[in-house]
């Protein structure tokens, strides 16, 4: 490998690295539980890998790739924790539920999300039901109190917050920031391999010549203007989502997310 590239692939890994660190540092996770975790996602991908080609992922293919011996090969594979656990599958739950309250017309008027009873026909029940899987009233509604969703007012459950933003414990918070930083980062090896007709869409603004005494006030443009793009999209992917009378299609999972970063203390790189 040139110089040149090995300098620029270790640069890229950290500012990869350093805001990952820095959050296990605030868990308590030293580097070496930090070089099992690369270990095991070297063996994931090495094996991915070796299947993706057509061939036959055995303990020596994925350490010859990998770099790893074959014991820890093979003790990686037999580990009982292997793979990537949760799947998010209650947060995706939420977020549909959230997205049928606002745009189905027996839950809202005009994109306007209705004030549901608890329970009934036209119920918050029935709208739990519905759209989140196995999911209760009860939790549901725990879950939507504790995140400021919604409200009880006048014996009805009032709509105030369209997004689900998880952040009442810490393994939400970690939960949230692997899925949407796995996302991200998915699109952006997605469009590394590919041509450019296929990429996906991946763009940014930036501008390091911003005055500070206005960063607030673009903090809450961006975040208004942004919260009604996505609003935007959620509508229309509601309107596509698979029905009950469609039972052996299968649903594909897809996502747009919108990020905000600000650095006022140091000087553009």
């Amino acid at each position: 490998m040139e110089n040149k590239t090995a300098h620029s692939i270790k640069i890229m890994a950290l500012k990869i690295l350093r805001p990952l660190v820095r959050i296990l540092i605030r868990q308590g996770i030293g580097h070496r539980t930090l070089e099992d975790y690369v270990r095991e996602a070297y063996v994931l991908e090495g094996e991915n890998a070796i299947v993706a080609k057509g061939s036959k992922a055995t303990t020596s293919s994925i350490a010859v790739l990998t770099g790893l011996s074959r014991k820890e090969v093979r003790r990686i594979k037999d580990s009982p924790n292997q793979g990537d656990g949760d799947d998010n599958a209650q947060r995706h739950r939420i977020v549909r539920l959230l997205g049928a309250w606002s745009n189905d017309i027996n839950y809202s008027v005009n994109g306007h999300p209705r004030a549901l009873p608890i329970s009934g026909e036209g119920s918050f029940a029935e709208l739990v039901k519905r759209f989140s899987g196995d999911m209760t009233p009860v939790s549901t509604l725990n879950l939507l109190e504790q995140s400021g969703n919604i409200i009880r007012a006048d014996d009805k459950l009032h709509l105030v917050k369209k997004y689900y933003l998880p952040m009442q414990t810490s393994s939400e918070q970690l939960d949230l920031f692997g899925t949407d930083v796995n996302e991200l980062m998915e699109t952006i090896a997605y469009n590394f391999a590919s041509d450019n007709q296929s990429k996906f869409f991946q763009r940014k603004v930036s501008n390091a010549l911003v005055s500070k005494a206005a960063l607030a006030e673009f903090r809450h443009y961006s975040s208004k203007k942004s919260m009604a793009l996505l609003e935007d999209y959620d509508e229309w992917l509601s309107k596509r989502e698979l029905g009950t009378e469609e039972p052996t299609e299968t649903g594909a999972y897809v996502a747009v997310g919108i990020y905000y970063a600000e650095n006022a203390g140091k000087e553009s790189e």
